[in-house]
Order: C-alpha cells, then sequence, then structure tokens
C-alpha cells in the first residue's frame, strides 16, 4: 500500500512540476538541471513498482535500483532547491516543492531498503 501512494504522489509531483518549468528558468535554473529533476521523478516510481509486482529482483539489484532510480533526482532537486530559496513567494514556494521532491527521494531509498530487508529476513526464516 505504500509503495502505491508513493507512486501516486511521485507522478502528482511530476505532473505539477511541469507548469513551474518557466518560472525555475526564469530564476536561474538551467532547463536541463530542471528537465533531468522533472523526469527522475516518474525514475522513483520503477523500486516501487518492481519492488510491488517482483520483489525477488531486490535480492539482486538493490544498491543499482536505489543509484538509478533516486540519486540523479535527488542530486539536481538539492541544486535546484538552492536557487530557488530567495526572491519572490511563489519562487520559494517552489524551491521547497522541489525540496519536498528531494525528501521524497530520501523516502523511496527507505522504502525501497526496508522491502529489502523484509524479503531478505523472510528468506532467511525460511532456512532455518
Amino acid at each position: 500500500m505504500l509503495a502505491i501512494a508513493f507512486i501516486i504522489i511521485s507522478i502528482k509531483y511530476s505532473l505539477s512540476l511541469t507548469d513551474s518549468k518557466k518560472l525555475a528558468i526564469e530564476n536561474g535554473v538551467e532547463e536541463e538541471d530542471f528537465d533531468i529533476l522533472r523526469i527522475g521523478l516518474w525514475f522513483y516510481i520503477i523500486p516501487q513498482a518492481i519492488g510491488f509486482f517482483l520483489p525477488g529482483i531486490y535480492k539482486i539489484y538493490l544498491l543499482p535500483l536505489i543509484l538509478a532510480a533516486y540519486i540523479p533526482s535527488i542530486y539536481y532537486g538539492l541544486k535546484i532547491s538552492k536557487k530557488l530559496d530567495r526572491g519572490h513567494d511563489y519562487v520559494r514556494k517552489l524551491g521547497r516543492q522541489v525540496n519536498q521532491i528531494v525528501w521524497i527521494g530520501y523516502g523511496g531509498i527507505v522504502l525501497v531498503i526496508l522491502t529489502w530487508l523484509l524479503i531478505y529476513t523472510n528468506t532467511l526464516m525460511r532456512g532455518i
């Protein structure tokens, strides 16, 4: 259930970023960085969907899933939020939204690791 909520939140934030692209570019954010952040939000969905439908993959590909899906958006989100933490209220609001996206990425990493721990503990319990 948490994975489904996480997927819905990622889609919601990705769609809301589409409307804010022009505002971010006007305030010094590079277009490529903003696009990577926006597209990277869709990558947040991949580990959650894999954990929901094919949890066995977590046993093998845990670290590559985290690195490929979350790290780019977290990096660019931190970079962008620094540029949007000043100025008018609507610019700071966009900066807070980007910062929330970074925290969603951190939450996704925690969710992936917790799912991996559950799968790993169940595997160990079956072996005993």
